[in-house]
């Protein structure tokens, strides 16, 4: 399934190929987008959940290589703020659809009725650009409840965890912060979760009252650029190639 999103996305930016080559060398700041699609697992081994999310960031945020951009850093100032812009998830029937690649048996808008803080950014060195990048991030979403449309999933109120592991390398210098794998998790608080026992989630260790899904592995695409920056470069790119064709009349 991220493979198909990969090439659908890729499809779609292939005609600022351009832009981007004549930027190159800069470093992009804007948005980053998330993506998983992984089964839930037990208890409920039929439901998959593919996530399609977009972060917005700060230029400030992206000042300093191996850094934890907090919500109260200097980067996260008004007003540009660190925020999600987009927040999607779809539930599949594993049944039915194994692969995910039909329509989904729910689909979910968490910015429709969203709450959540994000705790932090991590920024590092994108490997393949040598640029600095968002690599991570550390965040709770509360969403509405499903309608169980799943076969064998009961519904409820759904909650949408990013978690990120990174540490510090004791006695060092350069290049200190040391970042683990982004991860997304899909909590679930069922039926017997309104009993009293709502304070175990999103935090819940997979019991009747909050069910946490298996750790999902998170895509983070970077360098998309604002729309703003990106019509900016193109009539940029389009001025040029007009004033080159006068020139040549």
């Amino acid at each position: 399934m991220i493979k198909h999103l990969l090439s659908s996305f890729a499809r779609g930016v292939a005609c600022t190929a351009v832009v981007f080559t004549l930027a190159a060398g800069s470093a992009w700041a804007g948005n980053v987008r998330l993506i998983w699609d992984p089964p839930f697992g037990a208890p409920y081994p039929t439901l998959g959940f593919a996530g399609d999310a977009a972060l917005h960031y700060p230029d400030a945020c992206l000042a300093f290589t191996g850094v934890v951009d907090t919500a109260t850093d200097p980067c996260n100032a008004g007003p540009d703020f660190i925020a999600f812009t987009s927040v999607f998830l779809d539930l599949f029937d594993l049944t039915s659809d194994p692969t995910m690649s039909g329509a989904p048996a729910e689909h979910i808008d968490f910015l429709g009725s969203a709450s959540g803080t994000i705790q932090n950014i991590i920024v590092g060195q994108n490997p393949s650009t040598s640029q600095n990048a968002v690599v991570g991030l550390n965040t709770s979403i509360f969403g509405p409840e499903t309608s169980g449309a799943v076969n064998g999933f009961p519904g409820g109120d759904v909650w949408l965890q990013f978690l990120t592991p990174f540490s510090f390398l004791p006695a060092c210098e350069f290049n200190c912060l040391v970042v683990g794998t982004p991860q997304a998790f899909m909590f679930v608080r069922t039926p017997a979760g309104f009993e009293g026992d709502t304070e175990l989630c999103p935090d819940g260790d997979g019991n009747a009252s909050c069910i946490r899904s298996a750790p999902a592995t998170v895509t983070i695409i970077t360098a998309i650029p604002e729309p703003a920056s990106l019509a900016l470069l193109m009539a940029a790119v389009g001025a040029a190639f007009l004033g080159r064709r006068r020139r040549h009349a």
